[in-house]
């Protein structure tokens, strides 16, 4: 028995010393010196405010209620959310059903058996020994036909010494948290590309009515070239290249319809296929740019404020759960079982006393020799966790650039914006002074009409600064998680 023992004590040794490895891959940090320089380079621009972080419903800083109201029927109606949150709850009850592992299972069986016994086999039914006591001895038969009827309690239940049922429930709740902070990325994807579609529609059309413009003041310059042909002033040169122009802003106009309607579509998309929707259209060239939040503490908290990465990190926690249980596998799994009921071939006599049974049966199971599965399963598990650190380490690099570029972007779309403001006001100064020109006859309507459509070339580039710088803050939310805080999550 000694000998057993010390045999068993040797097995469980070596069989734990097969199982550990420290796995290779290690994390990231994010770098501090690149995120503080790139906030210093922009913290002075008048878009810029600091604050702790972006507000977690940050379209309320574009301070535009149409775009709130199509922001939260898309939250509402969107399949793409509402896939997620199915995910959410699918990892929900697969968490339930590991949970209830860790709990004796208890469950009540009713059978009722017919059945017939052969003649011939090893105990025939003619061939019974006779009940004890019974003088003289007389062999009783057994029944040919008789019903056997059950009525039973079990309970089943799984010790866990080695918590492996336990790191499965942790394991799955960490799937399940990995779904909740995928399903705020969804909504955060989601809600920043519906906002571009709304500003690059408003901007579309805004250049649509520009180019109507453009393609009038064109007409117009082509009957007016008509018209000093009939009186030989002007050649038929002038008259080609004019109606050229016209042709050429026609097909503009005729891309900036089909873009409008492309965007309003899109739009519409997002909020669920509610392609009914009217949107209106806004005053895009006096829409206020936001006061864009500029965190005080960017590369400090960035990591809690990203969902993706809050969700690779649950993956990691899920990941290392696994090499936990695959590293159990190596050792004894002990359990119960416990019957307890009646039994008898006689209906009326089935919960009388002497029709009690009961069975109480513990056991543990020690895996000798599988092939090598379970050193494959573990080798597997820690390979996994491997490339789950890489996929963490790649989300976090990506986080750095997009914040990093986002910044940028903002800062040179910014400015490009006030470029164009500043053209576009020169070219408005020019029209004025061209049409004071012609009050006083000096200037011609050719004149004007060069000028008007240098303004209006002037305008479109000032709208299209404008929705650039647009997007390019919507990137930068993005990047920044868009409001999204894992302490605040784990507080509700």
């Amino acid at each position: 028995m000694k000998l057993l023992v010390r045999i068993f004590l040797g097995c469980l040794l070596f069989l734990s010393g097969c199982s550990n490895r420290i796995p290779s891959a290690s994390g990231i940090e994010i770098p501090d010196a690149p995120l503080i320089k790139a906030v210093q380079d922009v913290e002075d621009l008048p878009l810029f405010e600091k604050t702790e972080w972006v507000p977690q419903e940050w379209w309320t800083i574009f301070n535009d209620d149409q775009l709130t109201d199509l922001i939260n029927r898309a939250l509402s109606n969107n399949p793409s959310l509402q896939s997620a949150k199915a995910k959410v709850y699918s990892a929900l009850y697969r968490s339930d059903v590991q949970r209830s592992y860790l709990y004796p299972n208890v469950y009540n069986e009713v059978d009722v058996q017919r059945e017939k016994l052969s003649k011939t086999s090893l105990i025939p039914a003619q061939a019974s020994p006779p009940p004890v006591g019974v003088i003289p001895p007389v062999a009783v038969p057994i029944p040919f036909y008789f019903t056997q009827y059950d009525f039973n309690f079990f309970l089943t239940y799984d010790f866990d010494l080695w918590e492996k049922r336990r790191n499965t429930y942790r394991a799955a709740l960490g799937e399940l948290q990995a779904s909740l902070a995928d399903r705020i990325f969804t909504e955060l994807t989601v809600s920043i590309s519906l906002a571009q579609s709304y500003f690059q529609l408003q901007t579309d059309r805004y250049r649509k009515e520009l180019t109507e413009r453009l393609v009038q003041i064109r007409e117009n310059n082509l009957n007016l070239i008509k018209n000093r042909i009939t009186h030989n002033l002007d050649s038929n040169l002038n008259l080609y290249q004019t109606e050229d122009l016209l042709t050429a802003a026609r097909q503009t106009l005729s891309q900036r319809v089909q873009s409008a309607l492309h965007d309003e579509l899109q739009v519409q998309s997002y909020i669920g296929g509610e392609f009914d929707t009217e949107i209106e259209s806004i005053s895009i060239p006096n829409k206020a740019l936001p006061k864009v939040p500029l965190p005080n503490v960017l590369p400090l908290h960035l990591i809690a404020h990203r969902p993706d990465i809050i969700s690779q990190l649950w993956m990691l926690e899920s990941a290392g759960r696994q090499i936990k249980i695959a590293q159990a596998g190596f050792y004894p799994d002990f359990n119960l079982t416990t019957l307890l009921g009646f039994q008898t071939i006689h209906f009326k006599k089935l919960f009388e006393a002497r029709s009690s049974v009961y069975d109480f049966e513990p056991a543990y199971t020690l895996p000798i020799f599988d092939g090598g599965l379970l050193t494959a399963n573990l080798r597997g598990s820690e390979v996994n966790y491997d490339l789950a650190i890489f996929e963490y380490n790649q989300r976090v690099i990506n986080a750095v650039q997009e914040v990093l570029d986002a910044l940028v972007i903002v800062k040179q779309s910014y400015i490009r914006l006030q470029e164009a403001r500043q053209d576009a006001d020169i070219q408005r100064k020019a029209l004025d002074l061209v049409k004071q020109r012609i009050k006083n006859n000096l200037s011609s309507l050719i004149d004007i009409h060069l000028s008007e459509e240098t303004y209006i070339t002037a305008l479109d580039n000032e709208a299209v600064a404008l929705n650039n710088t647009f997007s390019a803050i919507l990137n930068l939310i993005k990047a920044l998680g868009g409001g999204y805080d894992i302490c605040e999550e784990n507080a509700s």
